[in-house]
């Protein structure tokens, strides 16, 4: 008997009789048998282990049968319920760890020895390689996009079998032309039926019907917004939003109520949802409760970041004081939340390991790393003063960030003269850094046109506010 390749195939012995054969109808305990030792020493009988009848060797009768081996876990990761892919000398191991327990053979293809040959194709011809080398002719067919064995086409394209041999078919249920690689259905009635499947069954997860009716109005909707894909990949995550809604309230709530359970950041991930409940069910947006919860969430955060003791103690009692200033309506929830970031700051620059309070010398090292907070800083370091008696010297802080914030200045336009003479354009980010350096404006308006032009002395003509400046050319300064 020769195989495909023209080789002998490999014989084994039985361990009833003795004889060759070239495959074993029962292998016990790494010992094989013919199909006549079989039925002769193998006779149906109860198994110890789990009381059903089984096949059992009659020379071994308190071995137990195929399905209590195979229930096991396996010998090497100890995990159950697995697929046994391999029955070992020291029990079951799974279809994960089976190769470890087989023995290296080359590689066909690198001569590489591995115990996870599979079969792959090279040339057209059938061949056992390493992941390696299967890997190596797969990928994403250039016509279906499934990940196959690629065979490069007559057009010079990498295609999979099916796309290269038959080219095109027609899909079963909407009759158009589509890679033959893609099977029965094309991707768009493919994603067409598993958006309705799970549009089906997601209505079953509402109990009342004003909200099964919402649902299929807005799963009707979707569609026409999005693609099919991203409609079937994203229905069962907005599932969970309309399910939260019907467990919250007896009938659709108004946005208020909305952003007080969701919070306005919860409701940004829900943009879909809501942009649907705008359109077809008449909620009314409010900006100022949106933008009130965000402010609200992100004081928390700040808050949060000093659970207990002095700093704790200090950044509570400052934001109470905060609170009664928006209460008169002197100040806002943004400039709150702005003020207790930069106190929050304050405190962790004196130490993040030391329940203290900050000194003179915490808060000049903290404006040498930010100068430009110093203007938010100021009312936090007049309630230290004023409530914890501490005594910080605000003039002083005054006067060291205007010296670190012209000095931090100096080194921005050191840096861009230095990316301008080694050929990098920094015309837009020179140009405000110069108006400030030069002329002191401090702030361009936003939406505000600036007009440059080339002056003759080598510098910058710029106009704002029907006013003119001279710059110099970033690339025309000495470096030193």
């Amino acid at each position: 008997m020769i195989d495909e390749e023209g080789a002998a195939p490999k014989m084994a012995t039985c361990n009833g009789c003795g004889k060759s054969i070239t495959k074993a109808k029962k292998v016990h305990k790494q010992l094989k048998y013919c199909e006549t030792c079989y039925p002769r020493l193998f006779k149906r009988s109860i198994c110890a282990s789990c009381g059903n009848f089984s096949r059992l060797p009659v020379f071994d009768p308190t071995s137990p049968c195929q399905r209590c081996l195979s229930a096991e876990p396996c010998v090497r990761c100890k995990r159950t319920g697995r697929p046994v892919g391999k029955l070992t000398p020291y029990g079951p191991a799974c279809n994960s760890c089976a190769h470890y327990y087989s023995t290296p053979e080359p590689c066909e293809i690198c001569q590489t020895l591995s115990t996870r040959l599979s079969r792959t194709m090279v040339d057209g011809e059938p061949r056992n390689g390493c992941p390696r080398c299967v890997r190596a002719s797969q990928g994403s067919c250039q016509a279906c996009r499934r990940h196959r064995v690629l065979i490069k086409a007559l057009d010079g394209r990498k295609l999979c079998k099916a796309c290269n041999t038959l080219k095109s078919v027609l899909c079963t249920r909407c009759g158009e032309a589509m890679p033959a690689g893609l099977g029965k259905e094309c991707l768009n009635c493919f994603w067409q039926k598993t958006f309705q499947k799970r549009l089906t069954m997601n209505t079953e997860a509402f109990n009342a019907n004003w909200m099964r009716t919402l649902f299929i109005q807005f799963g009707e909707w979707l569609p026409s917004q999005v693609s099919m894909m991203k409609a079937a990949r994203s229905i069962n995550r907005y599932l969970v939003f309309f399910v939260e809604i019907e467990r919250q309230w007896p009938t659709l709530p108004a946005y208020a109520e909305l952003v007080h359970h969701f919070t306005a950041d919860g409701l940004r991930r829900m943009r879909i949802p809501m942009a649907w409940l705008q359109s077809a069910q008449g909620l009314a947006v409010d900006s100022e409760v949106r933008t009130s919860s965000s402010e609200q969430r992100r004081i928390m955060t700040t808050l949060a970041a000093f659970p207990d003791g002095l700093k704790h103690t200090a950044l509570n009692g400052y934001y109470r004081n905060l609170l009664s200033r928006v209460e008169q309506g002197t100040t806002s929830e943004r400039s709150v939340r702005l003020a207790l970031k930069s106190a929050g700051e304050a405190l962790l620059a004196c130490g993040p390991d030391r329940d203290d309070l900050p000194s003179t010398q915490s808060m000049l090292a903290l404006l040498r790393k930010s100068p430009g907070s110093a203007a938010s800083l100021t009312g936090f370091v007049l309630y230290l003063n004023k409530s914890f008696n501490r005594a910080i010297d605000i003039q002083l802080m005054k006067q060291r960030a205007r010296l670190y914030a012209q000095q931090k200045l100096e080194r921005q336009i050191l840096d861009l003269v230095q990316e301008a003479q080694s050929g990098v354009q920094v015309e837009e980010r020179w140009i405000p850094l110069a108006l400030k350096h030069f002329h002191r404006v401090s702030r361009i308006p936003p939406g505000e046109h600036l007009r440059v032009r080339a002056a003759d002395e080598g510098g910058l003509w710029i106009t704002l506010n029907a006013r003119e400046y001279w710059v110099p050319d970033p690339r025309n300064l000495p470096q030193d």
